[in-house]
Protein backbone atom coordinates (compact mmCIF):
# COMPACT_ATOMS: atom_id res chain seq x y z
CA UNK A 1 0.00 0.00 0.00
CA UNK A 2 1.02 3.59 -0.55
CA UNK A 3 2.23 5.10 2.74
CA UNK A 4 1.30 8.62 1.65
CA UNK A 5 -2.24 7.98 0.31
CA UNK A 6 -1.14 8.19 -3.33
CA UNK A 7 0.67 11.54 -3.05
CA UNK A 8 3.77 9.93 -4.52
CA UNK A 9 2.30 9.70 -8.01
CA UNK A 10 4.65 11.06 -10.62
CA UNK A 11 4.02 12.15 -14.21
CA UNK A 12 5.53 9.94 -16.94
CA UNK A 13 4.60 11.38 -20.33
CA UNK A 14 7.61 9.65 -21.89
CA UNK A 15 6.50 6.13 -20.94
CA UNK A 16 2.98 5.76 -22.30
CA UNK A 17 1.27 5.26 -24.58
CA UNK A 18 3.10 3.50 -27.37
CA UNK A 19 6.47 5.22 -27.45
CA UNK A 20 8.17 1.86 -27.84
CA UNK A 21 9.74 1.83 -24.37
CA UNK A 22 6.89 0.24 -22.43
CA UNK A 23 4.11 -0.75 -24.80
CA UNK A 24 0.76 -1.15 -23.06
CA UNK A 25 -0.63 -4.67 -23.24
CA UNK A 26 -3.58 -4.30 -20.86
CA UNK A 27 -6.21 -1.56 -20.41
CA UNK A 28 -9.19 -0.96 -18.13
CA UNK A 29 -11.57 1.92 -17.45
CA UNK A 30 -13.14 3.06 -14.18
CA UNK A 31 -15.31 6.15 -14.52
CA UNK A 32 -13.30 8.73 -16.47
CA UNK A 33 -9.91 7.13 -15.71
CA UNK A 34 -8.08 4.90 -18.18
CA UNK A 35 -5.56 2.45 -16.73
CA UNK A 36 -2.79 0.82 -18.72
CA UNK A 37 -0.26 -1.82 -17.84
CA UNK A 38 2.59 -3.44 -19.67
CA UNK A 39 5.82 -5.32 -19.44
CA UNK A 40 9.32 -4.25 -18.38
CA UNK A 41 8.31 -4.17 -14.70
CA UNK A 42 6.66 -0.76 -14.87
CA UNK A 43 3.32 -1.65 -13.29
CA UNK A 44 0.14 0.37 -13.88
CA UNK A 45 -0.27 3.88 -15.30
CA UNK A 46 -3.42 6.02 -15.32
CA UNK A 47 -4.79 8.99 -17.22
CA UNK A 48 -8.06 10.89 -17.22
CA UNK A 49 -9.76 11.17 -20.61
CA UNK A 50 -9.28 14.95 -20.61
CA UNK A 51 -5.64 14.73 -19.50
CA UNK A 52 -2.78 14.14 -21.93
CA UNK A 53 -0.42 13.05 -19.14
CA UNK A 54 0.02 9.53 -17.84
CA UNK A 55 0.59 9.00 -14.11
CA UNK A 56 2.49 6.18 -12.45
CA UNK A 57 1.84 5.25 -8.84
CA UNK A 58 5.18 4.27 -7.31
CA UNK A 59 3.41 1.75 -5.08
CA UNK A 60 1.40 -0.02 -7.74
CA UNK A 61 2.46 -3.51 -8.84
CA UNK A 62 6.01 -3.10 -10.08
CA UNK A 63 5.93 -6.17 -12.24
CA UNK A 64 4.75 -7.18 -15.69
CA UNK A 65 1.04 -6.46 -16.03
CA UNK A 66 -0.66 -8.88 -18.42
CA UNK A 67 -4.29 -7.99 -17.70
CA UNK A 68 -6.42 -5.28 -16.08
CA UNK A 69 -10.10 -5.08 -15.32
CA UNK A 70 -12.36 -2.61 -13.51
CA UNK A 71 -15.13 -3.83 -11.23
CA UNK A 72 -16.98 -0.85 -9.77
CA UNK A 73 -14.27 1.15 -8.00
CA UNK A 74 -12.03 -1.94 -7.76
CA UNK A 75 -9.14 -2.42 -10.18
CA UNK A 76 -7.59 -5.86 -10.63
CA UNK A 77 -4.15 -6.31 -12.20
CA UNK A 78 -2.99 -9.72 -13.41
CA UNK A 79 0.80 -9.80 -13.10
CA UNK A 80 3.65 -12.25 -13.30
CA UNK A 81 3.57 -12.48 -9.49
CA UNK A 82 -0.17 -13.03 -9.14
CA UNK A 83 -3.23 -10.85 -8.76
CA UNK A 84 -3.09 -7.33 -7.31
CA UNK A 85 -6.26 -5.59 -6.08
CA UNK A 86 -6.89 -1.87 -5.65
CA UNK A 87 -10.13 -0.81 -4.01
CA UNK A 88 -9.49 2.91 -4.63
CA UNK A 89 -8.75 3.30 -8.35
CA UNK A 90 -5.05 2.45 -8.17
CA UNK A 91 -3.97 4.55 -5.19
CA UNK A 92 -3.24 1.54 -2.99
CA UNK A 93 -2.59 -2.07 -3.98
CA UNK A 94 -2.89 -5.37 -2.15
CA UNK A 95 -1.62 -8.73 -3.36
CA UNK A 96 -4.30 -11.41 -3.22
CA UNK A 97 -2.77 -14.41 -1.52
CA UNK A 98 -5.01 -16.94 -3.27
CA UNK A 99 -3.69 -16.38 -6.81
CA UNK A 100 0.00 -16.48 -7.60
CA UNK A 101 2.07 -16.96 -10.73
CA UNK A 102 1.21 -15.53 -14.13
CA UNK A 103 -2.31 -14.09 -14.38
CA UNK A 104 -2.67 -13.67 -18.14
CA UNK A 105 -6.36 -12.76 -18.49
CA UNK A 106 -9.26 -11.26 -16.54
CA UNK A 107 -12.95 -11.01 -17.45
CA UNK A 108 -16.27 -10.14 -15.86
CA UNK A 109 -19.57 -11.81 -16.63
CA UNK A 110 -22.51 -10.66 -14.55
CA UNK A 111 -21.25 -10.82 -10.94
CA UNK A 112 -18.49 -13.32 -11.72
CA UNK A 113 -14.83 -12.44 -12.24
CA UNK A 114 -12.59 -14.90 -14.08
CA UNK A 115 -8.81 -15.12 -14.00
CA UNK A 116 -6.83 -17.05 -16.62
CA UNK A 117 -3.50 -18.46 -15.48
CA UNK A 118 -0.84 -20.96 -16.39
CA UNK A 119 -1.88 -24.60 -16.21
CA UNK A 120 0.41 -25.28 -13.25
CA UNK A 121 -1.48 -22.60 -11.30
CA UNK A 122 -4.93 -23.97 -12.18
CA UNK A 123 -5.93 -22.49 -15.58
CA UNK A 124 -9.22 -20.72 -14.70
CA UNK A 125 -10.28 -19.23 -11.38
CA UNK A 126 -13.67 -17.78 -10.42
CA UNK A 127 -14.54 -15.09 -7.87
CA UNK A 128 -18.13 -14.34 -6.96
CA UNK A 129 -17.27 -11.62 -4.40
CA UNK A 130 -15.34 -8.93 -6.35
CA UNK A 131 -11.96 -10.67 -6.23
CA UNK A 132 -11.75 -11.44 -2.52
CA UNK A 133 -12.03 -15.24 -2.76
CA UNK A 134 -11.19 -17.53 -5.69
CA UNK A 135 -11.81 -21.16 -6.64
CA UNK A 136 -10.42 -23.27 -9.47
CA UNK A 137 -12.95 -23.96 -12.26
CA UNK A 138 -10.96 -25.68 -14.97
CA UNK A 139 -13.17 -28.65 -15.86
CA UNK A 140 -12.41 -29.72 -19.42
CA UNK A 141 -9.25 -27.65 -19.91
CA UNK A 142 -6.72 -30.37 -19.05
CA UNK A 143 -3.30 -28.71 -19.02
CA UNK A 144 -3.93 -25.51 -20.95
CA UNK A 145 -2.62 -22.05 -20.13
CA UNK A 146 -5.45 -19.47 -20.43
CA UNK A 147 -4.33 -16.31 -22.22
CA UNK A 148 -7.60 -14.52 -22.99
CA UNK A 149 -11.35 -14.37 -22.39
CA UNK A 150 -14.23 -13.07 -24.48
CA UNK A 151 -17.66 -12.69 -22.89
CA UNK A 152 -20.88 -12.62 -24.92
CA UNK A 153 -24.03 -12.82 -22.82
CA UNK A 154 -23.70 -16.00 -20.77
CA UNK A 155 -21.06 -17.46 -23.11
CA UNK A 156 -17.45 -17.31 -21.96
CA UNK A 157 -14.74 -18.10 -24.49
CA UNK A 158 -11.29 -18.99 -23.25
CA UNK A 159 -8.27 -18.60 -25.50
CA UNK A 160 -5.81 -21.24 -24.37
CA UNK A 161 -2.58 -22.94 -25.38
CA UNK A 162 -4.79 -25.89 -26.37
CA UNK A 163 -7.32 -23.99 -28.49
CA UNK A 164 -10.47 -21.94 -27.89
CA UNK A 165 -13.06 -23.28 -25.45
CA UNK A 166 -16.63 -22.22 -24.72
CA UNK A 167 -18.51 -22.47 -21.45
CA UNK A 168 -21.59 -20.81 -20.02
CA UNK A 169 -21.60 -18.51 -17.00
CA UNK A 170 -21.55 -21.71 -14.93
CA UNK A 171 -17.96 -22.61 -15.74
CA UNK A 172 -18.01 -25.51 -13.32
CA UNK A 173 -19.59 -27.57 -16.10
CA UNK A 174 -17.74 -29.09 -19.05
CA UNK A 175 -16.37 -26.83 -21.75
CA UNK A 176 -16.82 -27.34 -25.44
CA UNK A 177 -13.80 -26.99 -27.74
CA UNK A 178 -14.46 -24.38 -30.45
CA UNK A 179 -11.15 -24.45 -32.30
Amino acid sequence: PSPDEGKSRVQHDDCLPGNGLYPPIACAVIGDTLFSGGVEGEGVFSSNYSDTAWWHDKYCPSSNVFSLIGDGSNLLAGTDFGLELSTNKGTNWLATSQLSGNIYALAISSTNIFAGTSSRSGSVFLSTNHGTDWKVVNTGLDSSDVYSFAVSGTNIFQGTSGGVFLSTNDVTKDRKAVV
